[in-house]
């Protein structure tokens, strides 16, 4: 997956989209798509002038990199399930919090205007909406996609 050299037969290449630093997981991609993916050993001199351009900089690259390939391979067909997730642990504190602090209300006469819990449990409430909203946007254009691709 590192290495520099990589080689595909051009059929292949016609069903992948490039951009940015995606080529690193070229194989990956191409092994999703469906297609054979082998390996050759390939022999790599030593440097023998200059030195290393590799840096922590290029590891959070490569770091972040990783993260968009997991999340493009697993969930470019139903973002929901990713961002439907992350907003529901969000989102279902919030509900906690805002249930508890009604009963505490209702029940104990308790004011909640001094309450910072009040002001959490809608922030959680709000983001997490935000993010579940977000995943359906995200069907909604791989459905349209879809729709379009068919006709």
């Amino acid at each position: 997956m590192n290495c520099g050299f990589k080689a595909f037969k051009k059929s292949v290449l016609k069903d992948i989209v490039l951009y940015g630093n995606n080529f690193r997981f070229l194989p990956l991609w191409i092994y999703y798509k469906g297609y054979k993916v082998t390996e050759v050993k390939v022999y790599n001199r030593p440097r023998q002038y200059g030195e290393s351009k590799f840096g922590m900089g290029k590891v959070i690259i490569g770091l972040l990199d990783t993260i968009i390939a997991v999340f493009l391979y697993r969930f470019s067909e139903r973002p929901l399930h990713f961002f439907g997730t992350i907003g529901a642990l969000i989102l279902l504190p919030g509900l906690a919090i805002a249930a508890y602090l009604t009963f505490e209300r209702i029940f104990f006469g308790i004011l909640l205007y001094r309450r910072p819990a009040l002001l959490y449990a809608v922030l959680f409430i709000i983001v997490g909406l935000q993010i579940v909203m977000t995943g359906i946007l995200g069907e909604l254009i791989v459905y349209l996609n879809k729709k379009n691709r068919q006709v």
